[in-house]
């Protein structure tokens, strides 16, 4: 069986739960039904709890500056994404771009 294919979700503080659901689900899903194809883990800037617009608080397992070797970087914010951005943030997502990683940025609205 091939290694799992690992999914970093960076959230930003009142990021979009349904956006970070309907990323998850189908990883969810495939997996259900074909094994484990896919693992993803929760980031937040400084590894601590991150909280929804609709109020909701999901736990981070890494900060942003204790993530091995991320593949796939997905951030996930919600309708001001700049309001939650830092200098750290962006630093980060710049050394990934430069080290060839995938880092995509997500807006629900």
């Amino acid at each position: 069986m091939p290694t799992p294919q690992d999914f970093h979700f960076l959230l930003l503080p009142e990021f979009s739960s349904i956006g970070f659901m309907s990323a998850i689900e189908p990883l969810r899903v495939a997996n259900r039904f074909s094994g484990e194809l896919y693992r993803w883990h929760i980031v937040s800037a400084d590894g601590g709890p991150v909280a929804a617009s609709n109020g909701i608080s999901l736990n981070a397992e890494y900060a942003i500056d204790s993530v091995k070797d991320p593949r796939t970087v997905i951030v996930v914010s919600g309708f001001e994404p700049l309001a939650r951005y830092t200098r750290a943030i962006g630093d980060w997502l710049r050394r990934l771009d430069r080290q060839g990683r995938d880092a995509r940025r997500h807006r629900y609205r």
